[in-house]
């Protein structure tokens, strides 16, 4: 392996390990910029380690159908959190699998405008 390679895969090794500590690194704010027409979503996706912990909170000023879903390695899609949610909700959960998580809201009604839904979450080391 010449000197060349070695640099890049050092380079390539360090970005990974850079993208997971991002993963576990502290409080994270994810805002969905909702559109005012009624069954109008938008999600945020991030990737868990099985056994991590993750916890979040969320406000709307309108209410939404909220969801947490998990894009599992066998094409499957699990649902670890999913309601109505008016103006507040929290949870706290450990991932069943390793994978993708996305949140998604949507808009319930048509709405007098567009709105924010803030999600306010950190995904711990496990």
């Amino acid at each position: 392996m010449n000197v060349v390679t070695r640099h890049r895969l050092l380079i390539g090794l360090v970005a990974a390990m850079s993208a997971l500590v991002a993963q576990a690194a502290g409080p994270q704010t994810a805002k969905l910029a909702m559109q005012a027409q009624k069954d109008y979503f938008r999600e945020t996706c991030f990737t868990l380690e099985a056994g991590q912990p993750l916890a979040y909170q969320l406000s709307t000023p309108h209410p939404i159908e909220f969801n947490l879903h998990h894009h599992r390695s066998d094409g499957t899609m699990v649902y670890p959190d999913k309601r109505v949610v008016k103006s507040k909700h929290s949870k706290q959960l450990v991932a069943e699998s390793a994978g993708a998580y996305c949140f998604m809201a949507t808009n319930l009604a048509d709405q007098p405008g567009a709105f924010d839904v803030v999600i306010n979450y950190e995904i711990s080391a496990h």
